[in-house]
């Protein structure tokens, strides 16, 4: 099994995860507040973020792979991740889980076709900076691990004081 194939085999599996975790979220913890600050993010914001980022990657790989710089130098990342959520404001989380599937399958079906050269060409990721191709993909799978290992935190922590409280 090449690297291109590992990389597909391991997104696809954690896909399946990530969403097996979104799947066992209670209607009640979808508003638990993940990320404070001046702009709070929620469960349901984090996960917004995660089908919007899946989604954006998507056309960034594109962008790369037909010759093009990636994420424009005057890209703001921040910017960018709130317009994201607020553009999913309207969707149910159902909605949004069912979203994430269909992007990870793009994602999928996009490495699936690449060549090791494409693989390699290098682009501006928004996050990264100058990076391959590869390397760009691989960080869908750190991006979702990171955001859930966050959710999972908050939601334990809820769970162990209304635990406490009985």
């Amino acid at each position: 099994m090449g690297d291109r194939d590992r990389l597909v085999e391991k997104l696809r599996l954690e896909g399946e995860k990530a969403v097996r975790f979104f799947d066992q979220i209670g209607a009640a913890d979808w508003d638990k507040i993940v990320y404070a600050g001046d702009q709070p993010w929620s469960v349901r914001d984090v996960l917004s973020h995660i089908v919007d980022t899946e989604a954006g990657h998507v056309l960034l790989v594109e962008n790369v792979i037909r010759g093009g710089e990636g994420a424009s130098k005057g890209f703001v990342i921040d910017e960018y991740n709130a317009m994201g959520i607020a553009s999913r404001k309207h969707q149910s989380p159902r909605d949004l889980i069912a979203e994430f599937s269909v992007q990870r399958k793009k994602i999928l079906e996009l490495i699936s076709g690449l060549s090791t050269d494409e693989l390699a060409m290098v682009g501006r990721d928004p996050y990264l900076g100058e990076v391959s191709v590869s390397r760009m993909l691989r960080m869908f799978y750190l991006h979702v691990n990171i955001h859930i290992r966050e959710m999972r935190k908050v939601l334990g922590q809820q769970r162990r004081r209304q635990d406490g409280n009985k």
